[in-house]
């Protein structure tokens, strides 16, 4: 990590942070949250948040091994933000919400919550931000992370290939192009704070969602190329399957088939 370094010049106050390995400021400039490195046995990072009006601090999480995709919602007095106390390499994540105020964190979904998909879970490439009206939050999921079995080959004595077949979707050079975007997808998912409830609202099957009125909305358009990727290499404009995606419950109505256009949702979920 290195030094981070709070100054208030109106009352010539500053303060040292010593191994922020990252920190986020929110809209309004009244709160900092940063993560720290402890050295240990492992190293093991702890979060907190500093009102900048008094310096205080609030440690939130502790003793985790990974802390990542932090925000605050538009007002500041919500904090969202992913950890993982998984100390292997490839981690799963879990979503935490934290009410300023209270000076807690709460785990709000896991792999166990109602409504994941099964032996799916929070994702830590999934962007974490707040709807503009602080009632919901988006976030990314994806399937349980598992281990890659260690053997004692090495990498020199592996076989690399590269296999395309004529009934692939993408051709080759496309699926190498968008093979680091495929290997960190994530799927949308939302959390509605004040019932404490989560819907998946894309998949496998309707894999772009798109949100409208800066997430206020309870609609969302799902979008789904997959029926036309192939011709695609070959015809513009390009085709795509649309869908009304009720916010609240993640359940699809279809609306235009084969649409060779873009199209966007109103807020009522009109397009």
């Amino acid at each position: 990590g290195f030094t981070l370094t709070v100054f208030d010049p109106e009352h010539n106050i500053s303060k040292q942070i010593h191994c922020v390995t990252s920190y986020l400021i929110n809209e309004n400039g009244s709160s900092i949250a940063y993560v720290k490195s402890k050295k240990g046995e492992k190293d093991t990072l702890s979060l907190y948040v500093m009102n900048l009006t008094d310096f205080s601090e609030t440690k939130l999480q502790d003793l985790q091994f990974g802390i990542t995709q932090m925000t605050f919602n538009e007002t500041g007095n919500q904090f969202a933000f992913l950890a993982s106390s998984d100390t292997n390499e490839l981690k799963n994540y879990n979503l935490y919400l934290s009410e300023l105020s209270l000076k807690t964190a709460e785990l709000i979904v896991d792999s166990t919550k109602a409504g994941m998909p099964t032996k799916w879970t929070v994702s830590q490439f999934g962007r974490v931000y707040f709807s503009q009206d602080g009632t919901k939050i988006y976030f990314g999921t994806n399937k349980i992370v598992r281990q890659v079995a260690v053997d004692s080959l090495l990498d020199s004595e592996k076989a690399n290939v590269d296999v395309w077949g004529a009934n692939d979707l993408r051709i080759q050079p496309v699926q190498l192009v968008e093979l680091d975007n495929d290997q960190k997808k994530s799927f949308l998912a939302v959390y509605h704070i004040e019932n404490n409830s989560f819907a998946q609202l894309s998949n496998d099957e309707i894999e772009n969602v798109r949100i409208s009125d800066k997430g206020n909305s309870n609609f969302a358009l799902g979008v789904d190329e997959t029926p036309y990727l192939r011709e695609a290499t070959w015809e513009y404009p390009w085709k795509s399957d649309y869908y009304l995606v009720d916010v609240n419950t993640g359940n699809k109505k279809l609306l235009k088939v084969g649409l060779g256009f873009t199209t966007t949702l109103s807020p009522s979920g009109k397009y």
